[in-house]
């Protein structure tokens, strides 16, 4: 699926129910108006829709927002919202919640011409807020790496790396847009936003205003169910992420690991430091001219052909022990069933306390030394004290570890199924504490956290493999017994 097909998909909706907005219904209508209410509310209904299924991922990618947000408005003149972000980082889900049913609403609303004006005035403040972030985006990729936003002298050439937030999460998983694309989108669609403002006399209205009150209650109450079920009860109904069930995740890594490697640089991009000049030259000629354009002066950027498969997170799957070592290809290629323990984040707070600890100092008497008296050189034990690290583990996290997860993972260990963990964002002393101290008895090593909230929505949960595919996944409201465990691995 591309944006093209799905724009072309959305116009051909749009004529269609204006077709029938006009000759069944009998119903007057601007015919461009009314096109422009049904394509708008289709797209708006349809984003909304796709990233309900999965309300924990847009909650991901506004966090990733907000985390950048802070960072280049600090020290700018739009620092007094600094204390925003953070408030809003730690209220992450709902808000994604209140932006997807907003979509949602917004959609239907456009569709049925539910409160006229109001309904314009929303979709397009809405449409402006969705400008900022992907128009901000975008434009970070003329922001190096050192500089803020807001220091313009320091921008130079787009550069697709200096982007942070590489996508703008605008219809979630299903589709991924790149920042530049999805900022021109919305540019695009201010033009049916104005025309819904100053024009909203033409828009139509379908049927009575209570039916209309009712269909948006319904909406609200159905969308509002949906994100709470795929948030709170379960992984999302439909996955449209690279690690979905049915998926071999050892053939996917292979073939993305061969396809990166068959790509080949054939030029340079060349980007003065001095004021943004490009210059672009094919290999052979960047071999031969190179020394022209010193790095003190030029920024370089490799030129290279497209891989013949597109890099999904699959290709970060990189699993690894405590001292470092990568471990992937071992747990892809384990034959038989394994059952892994995932977890994006082990909920727990760092803390230090004061503990005592024996000392012993020797002491020397420097008589009965000369007299070489065994008893020249004493013991003495005293206590001294230092700081020492430890945990506080989130109640609910520890009650489903120790009541739910232990007892499946020793259970179908016993039945010789291999049994593991991987964690995000963990460390050695961490992961150690974490083990000790919910009498964790299968290992679990360190992987990256972005990598893991893409395997899994749910904090924690459980996956079922077998030779390097994923057989099924399990939130932890939705774990299964383990005698339903023992079924499947026995089959």
């Amino acid at each position: 699926m591309t944006l093209t097909t799905l724009l072309i998909s959305f116009g051909i909706i749009g004529i269609l129910l204006t077709l029938v907005t006009k000759y069944l219904l009998g119903v007057k209508i601007n015919w461009i108006v009314t096109f422009m209410q049904f394509f708008c509310g289709v797209w708006y209904f349809f984003s909304g829709l796709v990233k309900a299924i999965d309300p924990m991922g847009t909650a991901f990618k506004m966090k990733e927002y907000f985390g950048e947000f802070s960072r280049h408005f600090d020290g700018s003149f739009l620092s007094f919202l600094s204390p925003l972000w953070p408030f809003l980082s730690e209220h992450v889900i709902w808000v994604s919640i209140f932006v997807i049913l907003l979509e949602i609403l917004l959609g239907v609303a456009l569709i049925i011409g539910y409160r006229r004006l109001g309904t314009a005035w929303v979709f397009l403040l809405l449409l402006l807020f969705f400008i900022k972030l992907t128009g901000f985006t975008y434009l970070t990729g003329y922001v190096p790496s050192e500089a803020h936003f807001f220091d313009f002298s320091k921008w130079t050439a787009y550069k697709e790396s200096n982007m942070k937030v590489t996508d703008c999460g605008c219809f979630g998983d299903f589709l991924k847009l790149e920042p530049k694309v999805s900022f021109f989108k919305d540019i695009f669609l201010l033009l049916p936003a104005l025309v819904f403002v100053f024009f909203w006399k033409s828009k139509h209205a379908l049927y009575t205003s209570n039916w209309r009150r009712n269909v948006m209650l319904i909406t609200g109450i159905l969308a509002l169910g949906l994100c709470y079920y795929n948030t709170f009860m379960n992984e999302p109904i439909v996955d449209f992420r690279p690690f979905s069930e049915g998926t071999n995740i050892r053939e996917v890594k292979k073939a993305e690991e061969e396809a990166a490697a068959e790509v080949k640089v054939t030029g340079y991009k060349l980007v003065s430091k001095s004021d943004g000049k490009v210059v672009e030259m094919p290999m052979e000629q960047f071999m031969n001219e190179f020394k022209n354009y010193p790095a003190e002066q030029w920024e370089y950027e490799q030129i290279k052909t497209e891989p013949r498969i597109k890099h999904t997170k699959i290709s970060d799957f990189r699993v690894e022990t405590d001292d470092g070592r990568e471990i992937s290809g071992e747990i892809l290629g384990e034959k038989g069933y394994s059952l892994m323990f995932v977890s994006y984040m082990l909920d727990g707070l760092e803390q230090t306390r004061e503990v005592s600890v024996s000392d012993t100092t020797e002491l020397v008497d420097s008589v009965l030394l000369a007299k070489n008296d065994p008893n020249a050189i004493q013991m003495r034990i005293t206590t001294a004290t230092k700081n020492e690290v430890f945990y506080t583990w989130n109640s609910d996290f520890v009650k489903i570890v120790q009541e739910k997860i232990n007892p499946l993972m020793d259970g179908i260990a016993a039945e010789g199924v291999k049994t593991l963990g991987i964690a995000g964002g963990a460390f050695t002393l961490k992961l150690d504490a974490f083990r000790k101290d919910n009498n964790v008895k299968f290992p679990i090593y360190m992987q990256d956290d972005l990598v893991v909230k893409t395997i899994m929505r749910s904090n924690p949960g459980l996956i079922l493999w077998k030779d390097g595919v994923i057989v099924a996944k399990w939130h932890y409201k939705d774990f299964p017994s383990l005698e339903e465990l023992k079924k499947m691995v026995k089959s």
